[in-house]
């Protein structure tokens, strides 16, 4: 991909990218992410995010799969988090292959969130979208006393897609001058 640098060029990738994102969060596609940093890869998040994309294939789900990098609970790798269209993600840990499998039955066929989420990922893009019986993860002991700014991004991008980054105001500054 080539990312101009033009003034104009640049307005409408980053329009774009925003739009994009917006989607992603927004939408009517559910989105399903994976934890795929070093902590999470090690814990087998790999294999869990392949049965879960199997289970949506057999389930006829038409869902988005994708790897974000570490939120920043790396002893409840895997972290999957899962959003149907009008709730906020809901962040689930420790996910095992049959855990993630079981998760998107429940997902779309029963009662979610299970119990054994970790809390709801509410971010402002999602239009203020609060789950009523989850707490927000940004209130967990783990991650509540931190102050996030190189790593504000952390767990909610896909870090191989320049444009999520673009989209959560990244390169802004650059932009400006």
């Amino acid at each position: 991909m080539k990312i101009a640098s033009d003034p104009q060029s640049w307005a409408k990738f980053r329009r774009e990218a925003e739009e994009a994102w917006l989607e992603l969060l927004q939408g009517d596609r559910p989105l399903i992410c994976t934890g795929m940093s070093t902590c999470g890869i090690s814990a087998q998040a790999a294999d869990v995010q392949a049965a879960m994309e199997q289970e949506l294939k057999a389930q006829g789900i038409d869902a988005k799969s994708m790897s974000v990098g570490c939120l920043g609970l790396c002893y409840a790798e895997p972290l999957v988090y899962m959003r149907i269209p009008g709730s906020p993600l809901v962040c689930y840990g420790n996910v095992t292959v049959k855990a993630g499998q079981n998760l998107i039955k429940s997902l779309f066929f029963g009662d979610n969130p299970k119990e054994e989420a970790l809390g709801a990922i509410d971010l402002p893009e999602m239009k203020g979208l609060h789950h009523p019986n989850l707490p927000s993860i940004w209130e967990h002991p783990m991650i509540k006393p931190q102050v996030r700014i190189a790593l504000r991004n952390c767990g909610i991008i896909d870090p191989e897609k320049i444009e999520h980054y673009i989209a959560r105001g990244g390169y802004r500054a650059l932009s400006k001058a």
